[in-house]
């Protein structure tokens, strides 16, 4: 039975339901300490009293988080609460391939070839580290937003991940885990898998968003496995016969019965399939990832509480496969960090275009302008009457930064009196800050701080259209000690939102403001052994904003 959202587990306060399978449910659950959302797998109870599927639930956990790559969804932690057991991971607000396959039937052959390369990429790095994830398939290529509104994949699910070494031990006798549809020869006869039978579910993987259809069907799992064994894979160009012939010749090396006449690894499929697209005209384009998912989290109408505009690559950019580069290191494009210059912070990356601001300054509107709203249990907030002014700044390209921080100067030059002016002075209340590179907010330019009176927090910048500022604004917890409000001072406006965690006894507070130049900024404040009226007194009202 699936926990209803505002249940803490483990310290994770659940917020709803994302999925359930046979053996569990994966949760949205907001971490009790850290200013990020994650996907929370529960494990049925039943699963957790086997004493042999424990220790090899331990084992895999502790396999997975091994992988640090950005095309593979991020391990946190793992753990038992209740003989029940957890692993938590990056949420990745996004659809993921198969509801893609699902609403449009087929993808654009070169959108479906570049999500393949980027899989690609997570999957080598998995190889190279003698790891098999044993299960791909569209299901597990879960589908973010990039930089510029392109597709970022997560290969997701390497929880079931096994070490070569081990794959026979941690299965088990007759265990099948790989979904039948994707399953590879060798999987199937009892040889033994490796890094190629991943390599053949992601050609199935590939064949099926190329046509919309697996390449071998059966009435039963009987026949299913039969065509896998035996049967050729029908040309791709049979089902979709505007697509180059010469991927007919891409997926029949991928999908080869013997494992030793599919390509080397991964990568070589990807960048086989690139060359076989390259004189192909390019077909109509699909959405973009936020038109293509019709998720809660990623809705089709601006939300009110996306403060940013929607991010839509140029149709000819996203339609582009870009060259994957040479070398075992990197398998697929790896755009998101390379769109922006790295000294600039995330803050004031979109301030370069006039059009871009324009957009931004009416979400902006509607989206802080909106009135003054309360939680259960607020007493604080009250109305406001119009919405906060929208300067004509945000179509400057000069921007301040404090060269003394690197690549976080303009962050830090954004909060004057708050930050120090270099690294080795203090800021406000005594605090000594240290610029962070973390998955928390991708990547982008972030400031740990620490206060002598032993407050703690975190300056973070997000992307435009990132849906992390506003679940970091949210905080941690929603019960009758949060209290939320409009803000005013003569640096501008925002809002402020102040709580108590009871599991960790810390008072927890978080600010985000209207200026356009900060409107992608976030601070999340904490306090060990106090409240969040104690911050909201003793932080709060005279911090330097």
């Amino acid at each position: 039975m699936a926990m209803p959202p505002g249940t803490v587990f483990a310290g994770f306060r659940i917020e709803r339901t994302l999925g359930s399978g046979g053996m569990g449910t994966v949760y949205l659950a907001r971490h009790p300490r850290l200013p990020r959302s994650v996907a929370l797998k529960v494990l049925d109870a039943a699963a957790g009293a086997d004493p042999e599927f424990r220790a090899r639930f331990a084992r895999e956990a502790d396999i997975a988080v091994r992988l640090d790559h950005p095309h593979v969804v991020e391990i946190y932690d793992r753990g038992a609460e209740d003989e029940r057991l957890w692993i938590s991971m990056r949420y990745v607000a996004g659809p993921d391939a198969a509801r893609l396959i699902r609403e449009h039937g087929r993808l654009p052959a070169r959108r479906a070839v570049g999500l393949v390369a980027q899989a690609a990429a997570g999957l080598d790095a998995a190889h190279r580290r003698g790891l098999l994830h044993r299960d791909v398939k569209p299901a597990n290529l879960l589908v973010a937003a990039d930089d510029d509104g392109g597709d970022h994949v997560f290969v997701a699910d390497f929880g079931i991940a096994r070490s070569r070494d081990d794959a026979v031990r941690l299965t088990g006798a007759g265990a099948l885990p790989a979904t039948l549809g994707y399953v590879a020869p060798e999987q199937i006869d009892g040889r033994e898998p490796d890094h190629r039978s991943d390599l053949y579910s992601l050609g199935v993987t590939l064949y099926q968003m190329l046509t919309g259809a697996l390449p071998f069907t059966g009435t039963t799992p009987a026949e299913l496995l039969r065509a896998h064994l035996l049967e050729p894979p029908p040309p791709v160009t049979r089902r979709a016969p505007d697509l180059p012939r010469a991927l007919d010749d891409v997926l029949a090396t991928a999908l080869a019965k013997d494992p030793a006449e599919r390509y080397p690894d991964c990568r070589a499929l990807a960048v086989a399939a690139a060359a076989a697209l390259a004189d192909h005209p390019p077909g109509p384009e699909a959405a973009g990832p936020e038109q293509n998912s019709a998720r809660a989290d990623r809705p089709h109408q601006p939300s009110p509480h996306r403060a940013g505009p929607a991010r839509h690559a140029p149709a000819a950019a996203r339609a582009t496969v870009r060259p994957l580069p040479d070398g075992s290191s990197a398998a697929a494009p790896d755009n998101h960090r390379t769109a922006h210059p790295p000294g600039r912070p995330a803050a004031v990356w979109w301030g370069a275009g006039v059009a871009v601001a324009g957009v931004l300054a009416v979400a902006l509107v509607l989206a802080f302008g909106r009135t003054a709203t309360t939680v259960p249990g607020s007493a604080v907030a009250g109305p406001t009457t119009s919405p906060p002014p929208v300067t004509s700044g945000i179509a400057t390209t000069t921007v301040a930064t404090n060269p003394a921080w690197g690549r976080t100067g303009e962050l830090a030059a954004l909060l004057p009196g708050l930050i120090p002016d270099t690294p080795a002075a203090t800021g406000y209340q005594g605090a000594r800050c240290t610029p962070l590179d973390v998955l928390d907010n991708g990547r982008a330019p972030a400031l740990e701080c620490v206060q002598d009176n032993g407050i703690h927090f975190y300056a973070w910048s997000f992307r435009p259209g990132d849906p992390r500022r506003d679940e970091t604004f949210r905080t941690a917890v929603a019960d009758d000690t949060t209290r939320e409000e409009v803000w005013q001072r003569d640096s501008g406006t925002g809002r402020v939102r102040w709580t108590h965690y009871a599991g960790g006894d810390t008072g927890l507070l978080t600010v985000t403001f209207d200026d356009p130049a900060r409107a992608w900024i976030v601070l999340d404040v904490s306090w060990d052994h106090h409240t969040g009226r104690d911050l909201y007194d003793h932080w709060w009202a005279t911090a330097p904003l």
